[in-house]
């Protein structure tokens, strides 16, 4: 309530100019969905400047983004182009069977990065990604058909908010 309430005094102006500093923290989803349709709404004829952890509110909201790490600042840019500069494609594996041997497997390959199983909706999936996208397309399936396990989903997406902002933290944004 009392976040809800400090939103309103600071609208009740209509300034041209909002400083937000986690306006979604501490709320409900219903909550946190209504606050940033208002920031949505907002930014037609505000300029808001939103500090936050919840890098999914960022990609929802924000136009562009700058990375503060240790007080520094590290970066500025559109979300677009952070996912153009740091695209490493990510590609993300099920199988009906325990993938872990096939995770030890790609461990081994330089091509890939970061090879993981992580939990989504209760599957565990196998997360990786390429260094050599074309080798990857080329390669994974494969490799996935030299397994022998039993394939149910094969997607390539873009990296998320969170694991750019993690490559970004981790190089100093050396790119």
């Amino acid at each position: 309530m009392r976040q809800r309430l400090g939103i309103i005094q600071a609208l009740m102006n209509n300034p041209r100019v909002l400083f937000m500093d986690e306006p979604t923290s501490a709320l409900d989803p219903i909550g946190r969905r209504e606050v940033l349709e208002l920031i949505a709404h907002l930014k037609e004829s505000s300029t808001i400047f939103m500090s936050t952890h919840i890098l999914s509110d960022v990609e929802r909201v924000c136009d562009m983004v700058g990375v503060i790490d240790k007080g520094r600042l590290i970066t500025v840019s559109t979300v677009v182009e952070l996912r153009k500069k740091y695209a490493r494609s990510v590609f993300e594996i099920e199988f009906i069977e325990n993938a872990k041997p096939f995770l030890e497997i790609l461990k081994k390959i330089d091509w890939l990065v970061e090879p993981a199983i992580v939990v989504e909706s209760g599957t565990p999936v196998l997360r990786v990604k390429a260094l050599d996208v074309d080798r990857a397309r080329r390669e994974l399936p494969k490799l996935i058909a030299l397994s022998g396990l039993t394939l149910t989903r094969y997607e390539m997406g873009a990296p998320s908010l969170e694991e750019i902002f993690m490559e970004i933290v981790s190089n100093g944004d050396k790119r």
